[in-house]
C-alpha cells in the first residue's frame, strides 16, 4: 500500500466525512464508496449504507479500473445501472 502523504491523509479524512453525511442524507437508498484510486489493489476505504457486500480494502471495480486507465474517463457517473451478485 502506497504511503500517503499528510496532505493525502489529510484529503481522504475530509471525504470520508462528507462520505458518511450523503450516507445518512440518502439513506437506506443509496449506498456511497470512498475509493483511493492511487491504491487499486485496495481501493475502498470506507463504505456506508453497504447494499453490494463490498468491504473496506477490497480493490477497485472495474469501473474504477477504467477511470485509472483513461484520465479522459467521465469523473461523475451518476445513477449508471448496476446489478449486485444476488440480482438486485
Amino acid at each position: 500500500m502506497p504511503k500517503k502523504t499528510p496532505e493525502q491523509q489529510l484529503l481522504l479524512a475530509q471525504i470520508k466525512q462528507v462520505a458518511e453525511g450523503l450516507a445518512q442524507t440518502f439513506a437506506p437508498f443509496t449506498e456511497v464508496v470512498v475509493h483511493d484510486l492511487l491504491d487499486p489493489e485496495h481501493a475502498v476505504l470506507a463504505i456506508h449504507n453497504n447494499l453490494s457486500g463490498r468491504e473496506v480494502g477490497q480493490p477497485a471495480t472495474e469501473l474504477g479500473l477504467a477511470r485509472i486507465m483513461d484520465p479522459a474517463y467521465e469523473q461523475i457517473i451518476a445513477n449508471y445501472p448496476n446489478q449486485f451478485s444476488d440480482g438486485r
